[in-house]
């Protein structure tokens, strides 16, 4: 129980430090002001216009892919690397990352910190290049190949008539129907 008190109160302190902070800009955002002063939530904040546009830049910035495995497939969550441009985030704040990766990143960041914490991360995203990506490359160069090999065999038991046009007994002419 001590444990969720301590949390609680961290949070209210860079809640009220990123306030100030916030506040001290040339031009502070309504948004990131309200968030900070506990008017809205971060769901709130993750619902508005500036959000969704920031996350659509940074999703096309990314082609749609994971930017530490490269899962094309599922939606992706844009991470905040730190929460300090909030309301003004540059596209080099954030990562697109896919539920899987998020999760490891927020497990990581959690128990690391400095240059122990870069290591990792670069660990995280080769292990999972390793599997994810090599994995599904190998799996669509698969799926070419029985989708050809389907082709082939479809040509091969397709009996074909042939008719050739004869002159003066020789062949002028040949064509072929699928029957």
């Amino acid at each position: 129980m001590a444990k969720k008190f301590y949390e609680a109160k961290w949070k209210t302190d860079f809640l009220r430090t990123q306030l100030q902070r916030e506040l001290s800009r040339k031009e502070p955002s309504p948004l990131a002001l309200d968030y900070y002063s506990g008017k809205i939530s971060y769901t709130e904040y993750l619902k508005s216009d500036h959000w969704r546009s920031i996350r659509k830049l940074k999703l096309a910035q990314c082609n749609d892919a994971c930017e530490v495995c490269g899962e094309d497939e599922v939606r992706l969550d844009i991470h905040h690397k730190n929460y300090e441009t909030l309301g003004h985030e540059s596209l080099d704040d954030l990562a697109a990352l896919c539920p899987y990766c998020h999760k490891d990143v927020h497990v990581v960041i959690s128990s690391l910190k400095g240059k122990e914490f870069k290591q990792k991360i670069h660990a995280i995203a080769v292990e999972y290049y390793a599997t994810n990506v090599i994995k599904k490359t190998v799996a669509r160069v698969e799926k070419s190949k029985r989708m050809l090999n389907n082709r082939v065999s479809n040509r091969k038991t397709t009996k074909k008539k042939t008719r050739r046009t004869k002159r003066n007994g020789r062949i002028i002419s040949t064509s072929s129907t699928n029957i």
